[in-house]
């Protein structure tokens, strides 16, 4: 699977490779998303700009679904703190996938830093 990040002007392809459990402790695998346009976001409880832009991206998941493209929640919370990760979702009303787990390397994987 490849994706393609933006950075300013410049279009980058990155090798995108990606399987966390979700919420209920499935693994999932970003290879399942095959040929869809999927935006994947980076982020964590802890983090405050990832809390406000959370009603953006549940507002792209509901304007664009029906387009084929599938917005992905991977957090930097480890599975042992799914409690708090399942509070901020419905706090935040998320009404899209959540992975849990996420590490600096997966993300160094996309091209981006290590910071959320």
């Amino acid at each position: 699977l490849k994706v393609v990040k933006t950075v300013g002007t410049s279009t980058l392809p990155v090798d995108a490779k990606l399987a966390l459990n979700d919420l209920s402790g499935v693994p999932q695998n970003l290879k399942t998303y095959n040929g869809r346009f999927v935006v994947v976001n980076f982020w964590a409880t802890w983090c405050v700009p990832c809390k406000e832009e959370m009603p953006d991206l549940a507002a792209i998941q509901n304007d664009y679904a029906a387009l084929g493209v599938q917005v992905i929640g991977a957090t930097a919370d480890a599975e042992k703190d799914k409690a708090k990760v399942l509070k901020f979702v419905r706090d935040v009303k998320v009404n899209f996938p959540i992975w849990l787990g996420l590490t600096n390397e997966q993300m160094l994987g996309f091209g981006v830093g290590k910071a959320l």
